[in-house]
């Protein structure tokens, strides 16, 4: 009997994860099993999964070099397979604050040269007033998003021979995921007294060369937020990759309405209706500069291609004590957390440049 159970359990693993590829889905049978259980902010449901939520721990200050910042540290590491990632803490002191980024290496094998890599990232930090803010849209939801795209490649990489998938193991790219620490003002927002961590490892990998490796990095924040606005493309060199990821969220959506029951509790979870990315909305693309002040600024001044994945307005609890939990909007985090996984997926595959 348990024999059986194993054998159709596999079966239906494989019919799933078939199925999602017919959608452009990869893995389907991962986000059907793991998005309530990682990145559910319901409180009854967050008790049933203590140990393997991603995003709740987040739930806090996490102003640099605090107690609360490093405990949240530990937690991003900790849910990090050593084994498969490369991991580099980046300690840095400036004003008398101390901060940490922390940056998330895969790759391919022992032999891999191509020395491309993709990078997603956000930053972790908080501000430090209004007291008690914990920006959960600014940025834990992202943060969050990051660990489950991680923990999403380890299962993709898994060993399981009958499971494996090659996809990750023949890429021709390798994979970085960075969490930016002192993003926000300590005091005022300006040229000088903002994003610290980005700064420093921008310049730290310009003097070690591995800036020109970066075939690109997309940044996420203010995602998750109830106001679900609209994210444009910002820059002409990555908009190939913002087509991608709009491709994404179309299949992710027409997915969604499927009747069927392989995919009935994925819709059982609810869902975001509504698409945030719009291929023809050329705004910004038309002037092809920066306009706004975040931690792509010091790559993109150096060259690297950048996909900037924030709303042009921004959500109306931002840099507010409202910037909450309760203002997070759950199905908008599931699907971020689905196109960003399909996202570096198809983005190690491809020859976009």
């Amino acid at each position: 009997m348990q024999l059986f159970s194993s054998w159709l359990l596999f079966c239906l693993a494989v019919v799933l994860a078939s199925k999602g590829n017919d959608y452009g889905i990869h893995h389907l049978d991962y986000h059907i099993d793991n998005l309530q259980e990682k990145l559910t902010i319901n409180r009854k449901e967050y008790r049933k999964h203590v140990k393997s939520n991603l995003i709740v721990p987040f739930n806090s200050t996490r102003i640099p070099g605090s107690t609360e910042a490093i405990k949240i540290q530990d937690f991003i590491i900790h849910n990090f397979n050593q084994s498969m990632w490369n991991v580099e803490i980046d300690n840095f002191t400036e004003k008398d604050y101390n901060f940490t980024n922390l940056v998330f290496t895969f790759e391919p094998d022992e032999d891999f040269a191509d020395d491309d890599y993709i990078v997603l990232a956000a930053h972790y930090d908080t501000m430090i007033l209004p007291e008690g803010f914990v920006g959960a849209m600014d940025s834990a939801a992202s943060c969050a998003i990051l660990l489950y795209i991680g923990q999403f490649l380890e299962y993709v990489h898994g060993t399981d021979d009958q499971l494996f998938d090659p996809i990750l193991k023949n890429a021709s790219k390798g994979i970085k995921l960075i969490f930016f620490d002192g993003e926000e003002a300590l005091v005022e927002w300006s040229d000088d007294d903002s994003i610290y961590g980005s700064k420093h490892l921008a310049a730290k990998w310009e003097k070690s060369g591995q800036l020109k490796d970066i075939q690109l990095l997309a940044l996420m924040d203010l995602i998750g937020g109830r106001d679900r606005l609209p994210i444009p493309s910002y820059f002409r060199n990555s908009h190939e990759y913002y087509k991608m990821l709009s491709d994404i969220e179309h299949s992710y959506l027409q997915l969604i309405k499927d009747e069927t029951q392989d995919v009935k509790p994925l819709r059982n979870l609810g869902y975001a209706k509504r698409k945030s990315l719009n291929i023809n909305d050329d705004r910004f693309l038309i002037h092809d500069k920066n306009f706004m002040g975040d931690d792509h600024v010091p790559f993109y001044e150096k060259n690297v291609p950048i996909l900037h994945l924030i709303p042009s307005s921004f959500p109306s609890t931002w840099h507010t004590i409202n910037d909450d939990f309760k203002h997070l909007d759950q199905q908008t985090i599931y699907k971020w957390a689905v196109m960003m996984s399909e996202f570096i997926i198809r983005s190690v595959e491809s020859d976009t440049q």
